[in-house]
Order: structure tokens, then sequence, then C-alpha cells
């Protein structure tokens, strides 16, 4: 596979480095991206990258967000919760993808749910097919055309974010994909057993409730785009504590908490779970709403004990639905 024959689309996001404030501390301050050597949520950036690409090359030309002039389509294919061998797609688990586009301007409205981290890509590219003739060679393959990139520049809400280039990831191992009819790329449809790419990704932890404007830039030989969003992060509204979303706190509520952790009950939101705000739902939730409904405890994390907006939002820790007034 020649590097000049790689499709390419180019994504990209976010970020400034700054530091968010301390669980409890009570105000959401800044963007905090994941360092380049880390595994957010158990994925290397590199494999966060297959599965971006795996869920771009799963949806039709018509509804991909890769070619989408507004950000009407940005939630297609989103919230993936189990993986799906029929796509090769994989479990997102806490996190959304953006997408950028295959080149030029554009300009997109997005809304974020509450609780979700953002993966995005300053620039990058995927081989497949038959232009893979071993995996090698397509890891090789992308990893060539990614060394020639010559530009990479993104700011949020006018901060620059710095050496962009430290976030490259590339695949470790091949991984199949499965074109739908009229897709992305034009390929012939069907399933190809090997694929690879490579890039600058960043992750980001969830972003901060309210609006944020990310711009960059992207080149690598006669490509170049430009992409602006204009994101509006949706809070996770709650009371902690009330898991049963009766607005009430009693013993339904640590029994709700266990039957979700050990009986695959459901949580319409997690985050009245967790009652410590530390990002997990672990034994020590329940116990704790049981030591302060019985032993005079501490209170759980705010909001609580009214419904309020969850400002130290944590990745995982949807709210779909509380019925706060």
């Amino acid at each position: 596979m020649r590097p000049r024959e790689l499709p390419v689309a180019i994504v990209s996001v976010v970020l400034a480095a700054f530091l968010r404030a301390p669980i409890g501390a009570g105000e959401c301050q800044g963007v905090s991206i994941f360092p380049p050597d880390s595994k957010p949520y158990g994925k290397t950036i590199g494999e966060w990258g297959d599965l971006w690409w795996k869920w771009a090359i799963s949806i039709p030309k018509d509804q991909n967000p890769v070619l989408d002039p507004t950000g009407d389509l940005a939630l297609v294919g989103q919230l993936f919760a189990a993986g799906d061998p029929q796509t090769c797609r994989e479990a997102q688990g806490p996190v959304f993808f953006l997408a950028g586009n295959t080149g030029g301007k554009s300009a997109r409205r997005v809304t974020v749910p509450c609780g979700m981290a953002v993966f995005v890509s300053i620039l990058n590219v995927v081989g497949w097919g038959n232009d893979c003739p071993g995996c090698a060679e397509c890891i090789e393959a992308v990893t060539r055309y990614i060394d020639n990139f010559e530009e990479a520049e993104c700011t949020i809400d006018g901060e620059k974010v710095p050496d962009l280039e430290r976030h490259r990831g590339a695949s470790s191992r091949c991984y199949c994909v499965v074109f739908p009819e009229k897709n992305l790329f034009g390929t012939a449809p069907g399933r190809y057993e090997i694929a690879a790419s490579d890039g600058i990704w960043l992750m980001l932890e969830p972003l901060c409730p309210g609006d944020h404007t990310i711009h960059w830039t992207g080149a690598i030989g006669d490509f170049a785009l430009e992409v602006t969003y204009d994101l509006t992060v949706k809070p996770c509204v709650l009371r902690r504590g009330d898991a049963t979303g009766d607005g009430q706190f009693d013993l339904a509520d640590p029994i709700r908490i266990l039957n979700y952790m050990f009986a695959g009950g459901g949580l319409s939101c997690l985050a009245t779970a967790d009652l410590d705000d530390d990002g997990q739902i672990l034994l020590n939730d329940p116990i704790y709403l049981l030591t302060y409904l019985f032993s005079s405890g501490p209170n759980p994390a705010v909001p609580f004990p009214n419904c309020g907006a969850d400002s130290t939002p944590e990745a995982g820790m949807t709210c779909d639905e509380y019925p706060c007034p």
C-alpha cells in the first residue's frame, strides 16, 4: 500500500493543558487531557484510534459525521455500549467521538451528553484491504504516511494546545472493519480482516458543562483542513444518593445500588450512586449511604440534598434521566 493511496480523514479537537479542580472542590475548571503514554479507560491512545476508525467506517455516507456540514449527525453511532461482531465494532464505553472532515473548512454545533470523555484526532490515516497484503505492511504504510505530516494546531476557548505531536498513537495490531453500502470512501462494501491506523489523537476527560469553542487545522501532503466546533456540554442534573429517582433518601436507594452492582439491575442516573464522587460505583457507595441514613454519617457529595448540576463530572457517570424539577 503506497502512502499516497491511503484514504485520509482528519478529525480533531480540543484542549488546553489546564488542571481540573480536585473532586469535591465544587467547580469544574479547565480541560484535562490524558498523557500520551497512559491507558484511558483501559486502552492506549492508539487502541482508541482503532475504535474511532471502526466507528467512522461503519456509518453510511449519507449519515456519516465526517461529512456532516452542521453537526446534526454527531450522535450517529455514538453511545455504543456493547460490541457487535457483525460490524467489528467494540464497546465505546464512556467516550464520545468527534469527527473532522475530508478536507476544507467545516463549522459545527454539537451537544455532548453529560459524563462523557471526548476522543478526537488532530490528524490520522487508515489503511485496509487489498492495499494491506499483511498486517506488518499495513502498519508500516500508515506510519510512514503520518511521519510526513506538516501542520497540526488546535485551540480551545482561545488557548493553544501545546506539543500535539507527543500525542501520536498507532495500531499495535491489525483489526477488522466492515464497510456498509455507499460508505465514506466509496470502497467495495464488506468485511476486511486487515486494517491499521496511525495519527495524533487526544483523549479528554469530561469537559466542564457549558459552551466551548474548538478550532484546529491540519495538513499532510496536498491535504488540508480547518474545523471549528461550538460545543455545548450538558450538565448532569441530579440529587446525589437518590438512586431510585423518587426525590427521597431512604433504604430503597442503597438497595437499588446493590441491585445494580450484583444483580444486573438498572440505574437511569449513574451519578446518583457515586456517593463520594470518585467516578466509580463500588461497595463503599451503598455503605456510605447506609451510614448517612442510619448512623449520622457524612452527607453525600454535592449536589445534595437538592437537585443541582454535578460540577465535577466524571467519565461514565452519565445521567440519562432524573426527575429534577
